[in-house]
C-alpha cells in the first residue's frame, strides 16, 4: 500500500515538477531574450543592446567551458579531475576567504553611507537611544513603516551595543555574510551535483555578479536576508537527502533571522514549505509539515516579541502603518515614477485618511478596483504596463547598486580611486559588463531547466531528480510573481538573481556533458 501510494504520488509529482520547469523555461528564456537585445537604463526606458556583441561574450563563455570540461575528460588529465576533487574543500575555504576579504576592503574603503530606508532607520534608532520614541507617535516614521521594525530592531542593538550611529558594524556583519552565502550555495549545489568542474563554475558566477559586492555596505537587509535564505533551502535540500533533524534548528534560525531584516523572505519561506510538505506527503512522515508550521509559528513570533519589546520600552502602541494593498495598488499603477515604481501615493493616502490603517484599507481597495477593471478593459495596455514593469526590474544589469549606495561619508573628492572610478568615471564599462554577465546567467539559468524539463521527459524512471532539488526554482517563481504585483524596485530582484546563480553553474555543467557524446547521463 505504501508503495502504490508513494508511485501515485510521485506520478503527480513529475507532472507539477514539469509544470514549474515550462513556466521556468518561458521566464528565464524571455529575460534571456530582452536581455540579449535590450537593456533597462531607468524605470521607464527601453535601450537597444549590441546582440552581436552578446552573442558573441556568451559563444567564447561556451568555448571555455567545453574546453575545461574536454580537458578534464581527457585521459591524459583525468588525474587533474581527481586532485580538484581532492581539493575541493580547500578550494572553497580558500574563495570564502577570498569573498570575505574583498567584502571587508569594500567596506573599509567605500565610504559608502546609510542611504534610501536605511538612512530614516538610522536616525530612528539613534533618537531611540536617548529615549526619544517620537518616530512611534502621530506622524512619526515607524508610524507610517511598522513593518521595518525587525530591521530596525537591529540597527538598535548594534548602535547599542558599539555605539550611537555607528552604522560601520551593520556593513562589517554584511561582509561576514558574503562568506557564508558563498558556502551555502556551494553547498545546496553539491546536493544536486558532485562533479567537481561545477564548482568552477558556481565560482565564476558569484565572483563576476558585481552588484552583490556593491550591496554590501548597503545599510538594509539584502545581504542578510539573501545569505540566511539560501542557509534555509540549503538544509531543505539537506534534510530532505539525508533526514538530518539538525536541519531544522539551522533552518528555522536562518528565515526568522532572515525575516526579522526583509520581510519578502516570506516568499523562500513559502518555498521551503511547498518543498517539505509535498517531501511528508511522498514519504508518508510529518516531520516536514511540522518544520515548515514550526517556521511559521517562530516567524510569527519573533515579530510579535519585536512589537512587544518596543511597545514596551515607549509605552507606544506599535501602529498599523500603511496596510499592504497599498504597495499591490501602487505596484499596479503606471505613473510618472515607471510602472509600478514608488510615486509616494501610497503614503500620501495613509495621510490622506489620518494615519487610519483600516481607513486606509477601505479607500485601497475602491483604487485597486478601478484599476482593475481598467486592466480588464484594455488588455493590451495591461499586457504592456506587466511587461514594462517586470523588465524595468529583471533587465536593469545594476540592480540599482550604483543609484542606492551612491550616498558617502565624505566628499567624492576624498574617495579612493577605485571607488571613484565605479561611481563616477567608468560608471559605462560597470553597465557593459553587467549586460554581458545578466544575459550569461539568464541564458544558462534557462538552459538549467530545459535540462531538468528533458529530464522528466525521457527519465525510465518515475523520479530522476528530488522534490527539493527544485527549490531555488520555486522561489525564484515567487519572487517574479512578487515583482509583478507589489511595489517595484530593480533592488529587490537582486535575491533572485543570485538564487539563479547556482542553477546557471548547473546548467553550465549539463550543456558541457550532452556536448560530448558517450557520457553516462
Amino acid at each position: 500500500m505504501a508503495e502504490k501510494w508513494k508511485m501515485t504520488v510521485g506520478k503527480l509529482e513529475k507532472v507539477s515538477e514539469g509544470l514549474l520547469l515550462v513556466f521556468c523555461i518561458c521566464i528565464f528564456c524571455t529575460l534571456a531574450y530582452y536581455s540579449a537585445n535590450y537593456t533597462m537604463t531607468e524605470s521607464t526606458v527601453d535601450t537597444r543592446d549590441s546582440i552581436g556583441m552578446n552573442m558573441l561574450v556568451l559563444a567564447a563563455v561556451t568555448a571555455a567551458v567545453l574546453l575545461l570540461h574536454g580537458i578534464l575528460r581527457s585521459g591524459y588529465l583525468k588525474f587533474v579531475r581527481k586532485r580538484i576533487l581532492a581539493w575541493k574543500p580547500y578550494i572553497v575555504g580558500l574563495v570564502s576567504v577570498y569573498v570575505y576579504i574583498i567584502s571587508l576592503i569594500w567596506v573599509s574603503y567605500s565610504h559608502v553611507a546609510p542611504g534610501g530606508d536605511g538612512a530614516p532607520l538610522c536616525s530612528v534608532a539613534h533618537r531611540m537611544i536617548t529615549g526619544n520614541f517620537i518616530d512611534m507617535k502621530s506622524t512619526g516614521y515607524m508610524v507610517i513603516f511598522p513593518h521595518q521594525f525587525g530591521l530596525l530592531s537591529v540597527i538598535h542593538l548594534l548602535f547599542n551595543l558599539f555605539g550611537a550611529g555607528n552604522y560601520g558594524v551593520f556593513q562589517h556583519l554584511n561582509a561576514f555574510c558574503m562568506p557564508l552565502l558563498f558556502y551555502s550555495g556551494y553547498k545546496l549545489l553539491q546536493l544536486v551535483c558532485k562533479e567537481a568542474e561545477i564548482v568552477i563554475y558556481y565560482v565564476f558566477f558569484y565572483l563576476g555578479c558585481l552588484p552583490l559586492f556593491l550591496y554590501v555596505p548597503f545599510v538594509y537587509g539584502e545581504i542578510m536576508s539573501i545569505t540566511f535564505t539560501m542557509v534555509l533551502m540549503w538544509q531543505v535540500v539537506r534534510y530532505c537527502k539525508s533526514g538530518k533533524k539538525s536541519c531544522f534548528l539551522w533552518g528555522t534560525a536562518a528565515i526568522v533571522l532572515a525575516c526579522i531584516v526583509r520581510k519578502n523572505s516570506l516568499i523562500v519561506l513559502v518555498a521551503a514549505g511547498i518543498v517539505l510538505i509535498i517531501h511528508s506527503i511522498r514519504n508518508l512522515k510529518p516531520w516536514g509539515a511540522v518544520w515548515t508550521l514550526a517556521m511559521i509559528l517562530a516567524v510569527s513570533g519573533s515579530e510579535q516579541l519585536i512589537y512587544a519589546h518596543y511597545e514596551n520600552i515607549s509605552g507606544i502602541e506599535v501602529a498599523g502603518g500603511v496596510p499592504y494593498i497599498s504597495w499591490i495598488r501602487m505596484g499596479l499603477q503606471d505613473t510618472w515614477a515607471g510602472p509600478g515604481w514608488f510615486d509616494n501615493s501610497s503614503v500620501e493616502e495613509f495621510k490622506k485618511d489620518g494615519y487610519n490603517t483600516e481607513q486606509t484599507k477601505l479607500a485601497e481597495r475602491e483604487h485597486l478596483r478601478e484599476i482593475l477593471k481598467d486592466m480588464w478593459r484594455d488588455k493590451v495596455g495591461s499586457i504592456d504596463f506587466f511587461r514594462r514593469k517586470i523588465l524595468s526590474q529583471w533587465n536593469s544589469p545594476e540592480y540599482s547598486s550604483i543609484n542606492e549606495t551612491k550616498q558617502f561619508d565624505c566628499e567624492p573628492e576624498a574617495l579612493p580611486d577605485f571607488v571613484k572610478r565605479i561611481y563616477y568615471d567608468d560608471t559605462p564599462s560597470y553597465q557593459r559588463y553587467m549586460n554581458r554577465y545578466q544575459f550569461v546567467l539568464y541564458f544558462y539559468g534557462a538552459v538549467s531547466a530545459v535540462a531538468l524539463f528533458m529530464d522528466i521527459v525521457f527519465a525510465g524512471r518515475i523520479k530522476e531528480h528530488s522534490m527539493a532539488e527544485y527549490i531555488l526554482y520555486i522561489a525564484i517563481v515567487g519572487g517574479f510573481l512578487f515583482s509583478a504585483l507589489w511595489e517595484a524596485s530593480s533592488r529587490y530582484v537582486i535575491p533572485y538573481i543570485i538564487y539563479m546563480i547556482p542553477l546557471a553553474a548547473w546548467g553550465m555543467y549539463r550543456l558541457a556533458k550532452v556536448s560530448y557524446r558517450g557520457e553516462e547521463q
